[in-house]
């Protein structure tokens, strides 16, 4: 198994978590795992990016930018955002 891979399933499930803490009413244990499971999303794109940089991917190198500012304005809009109550 890929170092990727095994990131992407850490991601998975530090997301799940959040959404599970969510669900239960755990707004501060939701918001540290969703934080750390978008980190890691992040990461995971940042390192993909690169790749397209480096191999002149341009097509690819839009597609992982538009995952990472999407994963950035999901954090924004949880964190900023008011809760309903």
């Amino acid at each position: 198994m890929g170092l990727v891979t095994f990131a992407e399933i850490v991601a998975l499930f530090l997301l799940s978590t959040a959404l599970v803490s969510l669900v239960q009413k755990k707004s501060e244990q939701a918001r540290l795992f969703f934080f750390w499971g978008t980190f890691t999303g992040l990461a995971i794109f940042s390192f993909f990016a690169i790749g397209d940089q480096i191999f002149g991917e341009r097509h690819q190198l839009l597609e992982h930018t538009t995952y990472w500012m999407a994963l950035v304005i999901s954090w924004g809009a949880y964190t900023y955002f008011p809760r309903a109550k």
